[in-house]
Order: structure tokens, then C-alpha cells, then sequence
């Protein structure tokens, strides 16, 4: 059984607590993902996410999804401190084709005009990405 997260909509939320002893790795540290690389099949790295939920550089909370066109990447306004405990969200509501970043349950960041792919392959990962 699946559902078309693409036209259903979904949330997905997560505790965490960052490391102040470990660096980001520069292509993010993924709090959840749903999706694929091409690298995985033997391409050369285009990413197939259907969204990743991460940590980027400065502690700043990124969700990213692949759609047709490319990527598009909506990015927290505020930091997340190291060593205490944050709940962090994303949203992705269809019809209104908004993406929202949620911190300890405060609207923190909103993009409209979002697009997502029709169809991924690939796990659900909590707490890890595909590497390329």
C-alpha cells in the first residue's frame, strides 16, 4: 500500500539534538529523507529526492524536494542551538502549494510555489541520507 504524498500532502516531524563536537557534512546532515540518487543506479549524482529534511551549515534547518524543474530548498530564519533538544516539522500542503518549516511548533519559515515529483524510488530514512 502507498498514498500520493505529491497530491495527499504530508508532515513530518522529528526531536533532535545537534552535536556542538561533530561538523555538518557539506552536503547536509538528513534528519529524515524520502528518495534516491542517480549515483545509486550509476549516474553521476543527480539527486531523486522526493524531500529531505536536514541540518545545513550554521545549524540552519533545510527542507529540500526534487521535482521536474530541479530543486527547490526552503531554508529555517533561525538557527537551531547545539546541545538542547528542538522539535522541528515540515509541511507540504498541495493545495496551496506551500512548503512551511516549523521549530518547537512556531511557523519559522514559508515558501509558496512549490512543485514535488511525481513518483521516487527509494526508503524512507530517519536520522541518515544516501550518500553519492
Amino acid at each position: 500500500d502507498f498514498t500520493n504524498l505529491r497530491t495527499t500532502g504530508f508532515t513530518v516531524g522529528a526531536w533532535v539534538k545537534f552535536d556542538a563536537d561533530s561538523s555538518p557534512d557539506p552536503n547536509g546532515d538528513a534528519i529524515v529523507h524520502l528518495g534516491t540518487t542517480d549515483a545509486e543506479d550509476g549516474g553521476v549524482g543527480n539527486y531523486r529526492n522526493f524531500f529531505d529534511l536536514e541540518r545545513s551549515s550554521g545549524n540552519i534547518v533545510s527542507f529540500a524536494n526534487s521535482h521536474p524543474g530541479g530543486e527547490t530548498n526552503l531554508v529555517s530564519t533561525s538557527s537551531v542551538a547545539n546541545n538542547q533538544w528542538k522539535y522541528i516539522v515540515a509541511s507540504w500542503n498541495p493545495s496551496t502549494q506551500t512548503k512551511k518549516i516549523y521549530l518547537d511548533c512556531l511557523p519559522n519559515a514559508v515558501a509558496g510555489g512549490a512543485n514535488f515529483a511525481s513518483q521516487v524510488e527509494g526508503p524512507l530514512l530517519i536520522g541518515a541520507d544516501r550518500d553519492l
